[in-house]
């Protein structure tokens, strides 16, 4: 189906919490540990950036008030490597904790909050 249009806040608080865990389960299967792969793919984006004087910005996503509580301390930590590097990482998870209205699922914004989003990220790269 064609999500874009989704306002996440018409599914009930118990279900939103029931799929944010599984969405972590599956984004988090071995107990929070960092994917070496991911962690090395990260290094050479980084290094292939600086080689091309290209500027890098980290980005972490805006997420539901559900997905946020839900996911607590669990993170790749690819924000640690990008401030090891000098690099700026817009933080954005908390933006719209409270405004489920522009989420798609407990993760993705849906077309209007896409929109918000872009506004609020281009004034903040200004």
């Amino acid at each position: 189906g064609n999500y874009d249009s989704y306002d996440f806040g018409e599914v009930s608080v118990e279900r939103r919490v029931e799929r944010s865990r599984q969405r972590i389960s599956t984004q988090f299967p071995e107990d929070d540990q960092p994917s070496d792969l991911l962690t090395d793919c990260l290094y050479e984006i980084i290094c292939l950036c600086e080689s091309e004087d290209i500027v890098l910005v980290g980005v972490k996503f805006p997420l539901t008030k559900e997905f946020f509580d839900e996911l607590g301390s669990k993170s790749y930590r690819a924000d640690s490597i990008f401030k090891a590097h000098h690099l700026p990482v817009l933080d954005y998870s908390r933006a719209y904790l409270d405004s489920i209205s522009y989420f798609r699922d407990q993760d993705h914004l849906n077309h209007m909050g896409s929109e918000k989003f872009v506004r609020l990220m281009e004034s903040d790269l200004r």
